[in-house]
């Protein structure tokens, strides 16, 4: 079973055909499961659209100013899940942030379809989820104001506890330091790595024991020849 996670970042247009596939990945080497996604790149955007205006012209109401260009209007989540995780279990996520962030989720994606190959021939699975949801909230308010340390360390119980999956480690309560979280592609390219690195240890441990098993054979032969050599030398 996974250990539960879930992190924020700014989101992005491109982020929609690529959680809907539209877009071609490299990330994407298993066909085996089918991913699922809430909708595709046109209706993602023109839902955004749509909700921008909303929550900008409720900002400007409440405030007599225009929205700041520099406020970030779009957040994507990212958080992984079980093999056996179902698409309505996972969406009560999305269901939490936006209740508890007065947010609005535009489009939410599961993917089975990412992972690596181990140096044992295996398939990995990375089974995560994308989030994209409006960084405003329905007064214009920013998002990314609520999400302090409290707010955060409270997240990662609350999804652990929707996706009845064990929580991850509370650095902070520990006073450990974060490690840097890879995207998937990096967690690819990290595992691809340590699979050559463990291939080629693997390698040059054969070529060590067979190197040995030809010195063994070698010596035997000599030994052989020998023995033969003093048999002869008997029976003359």
């Amino acid at each position: 079973m996974a250990i539960s996670s879930i992190h924020f970042a700014a989101g992005h247009s491109g982020y929609f055909d690529h959680n809907s596939r539209e877009a071609e990945t490299n990330n994407a080497i298993f066909k085996d499961e089918k991913n699922y996604c809430s909708a595709n790149k046109k209706e993602a955007f023109e839902l955004f659209k749509k909700e921008l205006a909303l929550r900008t012209e409720a900002y400007t109401e409440r405030t007599g100013q225009k929205l700041q260009k520099s406020t970030t209007t779009h957040l994507s989540a990212i958080f992984n899940f079980n093999k056996d995780t179902t698409p309505e279990q996972a969406h009560k996520v999305c269901d939490y942030l936006e209740k508890v962030l007065d947010t609005k989720v535009i489009q939410f994606a599961m993917h089975r379809d990412e992972g690596h190959i181990n140096s044992k021939n295996e398939s990995v699975k990375n089974y995560h989820a994308h989030i994209e949801f409006m960084g405003l909230d329905s007064e214009g308010n920013s998002i990314r104001r609520k999400l302090d340390k409290k707010y955060l360390i409270n997240l990662q119980n609350e999804v652990a506890n929707i996706l009845k999956m064990e929580r991850g480690k509370n650095y902070t309560q520990l006073q450990e330091p974060r490690p840097k979280r890879l995207d998937t592609y990096e967690y690819k390219k990290t595992k691809e790595k340590e699979s050559k690195v463990l291939k080629e240890h693997t390698k040059n441990i054969k070529n060590k024991f067979q190197s040995q098993v030809n010195e063994y054979v070698e010596k035997t032969k000599t030994e052989k020849q020998i023995l033969k050599e003093e048999l002869n030398k008997l029976k003359e």
